[in-house]
């Protein structure tokens, strides 16, 4: 029987291998690259030449992978503008910064339609957010969208860009209409990335019952979701919500089934990050020990892939270990470097940061430099929100008392509660 013929394409075959390129060099598996509607065995039929797409579906797939649907429909290349984005987003991923701006330069003038010129912009603003200009980043971003830009990848550069700013609120209301978004439109796989993407910011916001609220929901239709690297953002997100309400015993169960997962996927940097995590749940089991191999694990991992962020992270969780081995100089000396990369860090990570930095300098005996320490990390903390602001001010006040200064440590403790009725009052 003679295959019914097409007027949307040039050949079933021709499309077939477009699609297959095209998934290869976005560095996606036909399971991540499928959507409802489109399943992953669907996606096989289609690379080989089995079955003709419907145009719906086949601009969906472009979409995906950042290329021209007439591109792939026709070979017609006039897709040149989403083949130098695809090229510019992995060579930024890769940290070749001036290559991706280079090859988005070249994309930007082959634009030709709308999808092309959003393409193009969204990929400008990842450029923009990978080089630490976040400024630039969310101008892109933000505008892309407006315009009308739907690829996830938009929406997630933006929400981080946001939380990088210190704009928790702002991410988090750009999250909840990304969800409700994909919610009502049965995209599956976007609505769990904004779930974990809007549970973590309502983490750093100290948001905790909403952010069990929207991991909750997720779990309850977790067995629908396949793809590993969504599952693991889950449970990853799930254990440091419990590692924050000091659970670590539950949060070392869900990390060790997000790594499970991640090892699966061989995603080094998602790996290490992880091991990351573990060194800080098995530090609030207090057991330096595991948290120094746990951090050997993920340095290993991650390799050359580390950027100053996860640097600044795994110095820090050092310093604490150290600390509490009572190695002061290996201690001091991963303090130090910590405070050398705070630049690289968001205002919530780096209020974290200044706060455990003072207890690693009481420890090492250095009191005057912890008093510091916890100075900055209030004022980050009463600026940008923070879940251990409580914590924080009394530990200080209790190193002021310790010091002769009652006075100065019940208006530290003054300033906590202060900032939490003000924060109660914010929320009516």
């Amino acid at each position: 029987m003679t295959r019914q013929k097409s007027s949307h394409i040039d050949s079933p075959h021709a499309v077939g291998q477009r699609v297959r390129e095209a998934r290869a060099r976005a560095g996606l598996t036909q399971r991540q690259l499928s959507f409802p509607g489109c399943t992953a065995a669907y996606i096989s039929h289609v690379e080989s030449g089995a079955r003709i797409p419907s145009l719906q579906v086949l601009r969906e797939i472009g979409r995906r992978l950042a290329v021209n649907v007439d591109y792939l429909a026709t070979g017609v290349h006039r897709a040149q503008a989403g083949k130098g984005v695809v090229e510019a987003r992995v060579a930024s991923r890769f940290g070749d910064l001036e290559a991706g701006r280079k090859l988005l330069d070249a994309a930007a003038k082959d634009a030709e339609t709308d999808d092309d010129r959003l393409q193009t912009e969204v990929a400008f603003g990842e450029l923009a957010y990978r080089s630490g200009n976040v400024d630039e980043a969310i101008e892109r971003l933000q505008a892309a969208i407006d315009a009308g830009a739907r690829e996830a990848v938009a929406v997630d550069l933006l929400s981080r860009a946001y939380a990088k700013s210190g704009r928790l609120e702002d991410a988090i209301a750009l999250l909840e209409r990304a969800r409700a978004s994909a919610e009502q439109e049965d995209r599956s796989s976007d609505l769990l990335r904004f779930s974990v993407l809007l549970a973590n910011a309502l983490i750093d916001l100290g948001s905790f019952g909403r952010a069990a609220e929207v991991l909750g929901g997720s779990l309850a239709q977790s067995d629908e979701w396949r793809e590993p690297l969504s599952r693991a953002g889950l449970y990853w997100s799930q254990s440091r919500l419990h590692a924050i309400n000091h659970k670590p015993d539950l949060a070392a169960w869900y990390a060790q089934k997000a790594l499970v997962l991640l090892e699966l996927s061989d995603e080094s940097g998602y790996v290490g990050r992880l091991y990351q995590l573990l060194a800080f749940i098995e530090l609030e089991r207090n057991d330096p020990h595991a948290a120094l191999e746990m951090l050997s694990r993920g340095r290993d991992a991650m390799g050359r892939s580390a950027t100053g962020e996860d640097e600044a992270k795994f110095a820090l969780e050092e310093a604490r270990a150290f600390a509490r081995l009572d190695q002061t100089d290996e201690a001091r000396q991963r303090a130090m470097e910590t405070l050398a990369r705070m630049d690289k860090l968001d205002p919530q990570d780096a209020a974290r940061a200044y706060a455990a930095l003072a207890d690693v300098f009481v420890r090492v005996g250095d009191s005057a430099r912890a008093a510091e320490l916890y100075e900055l990390a209030i004022e980050q903390m009463e600026q940008h929100g923070h879940p251990y602001l409580t914590e924080t001010c009394s530990a200080y006040a209790q190193l002021l008392k310790q010091q002769g200064r009652a006075e100065d440590a019940l208006a530290v403790l003054e300033r906590a509660v202060n900032f939490r009725i003000a924060s109660r009052a914010r929320s009516f």
